[in-house]
């Protein structure tokens, strides 16, 4: 399956601001003629960031697909960079 875009969301220490954009991102309406991705990049977070991710991967329910990856490397470019080079399949790419 072709995704058509991917929406990848570096974050760091993001634990507290991640539960509001994914809540956003599942009541989306309109999309479901397309194929999509949610791909959170977690800059080497210390506050919990991955045990939300992992809560909210059991529990999603919407056709786009949540995805996690960790960049130990700090820094912007870094995280955005490994939202690409992690896996992700869109054909464009939009970055919060």
């Amino acid at each position: 399956m072709t995704i058509d875009f991917t929406v990848a969301i570096p974050t760091y220490n993001g634990a507290c601001r991640l539960p509001k954009v994914l809540e956003k991102l599942q009541m989306q309406v309109g999309v479901e003629h397309l194929n999509w991705e949610i791909i959170i990049v977690d800059n080497n977070s210390s506050d919990g960031t991955a045990k939300l991710v992992e809560e909210y991967q059991a529990s999603w329910r919407h056709r786009a697909k949540l995805r996690y990856c960790v960049e130990c490397k700090q820094g912007a470019l870094e995280s955005t960079s490994a939202g690409d080079n992690g896996g992700g399949r869109g054909n464009s790419w939009v970055f919060r």
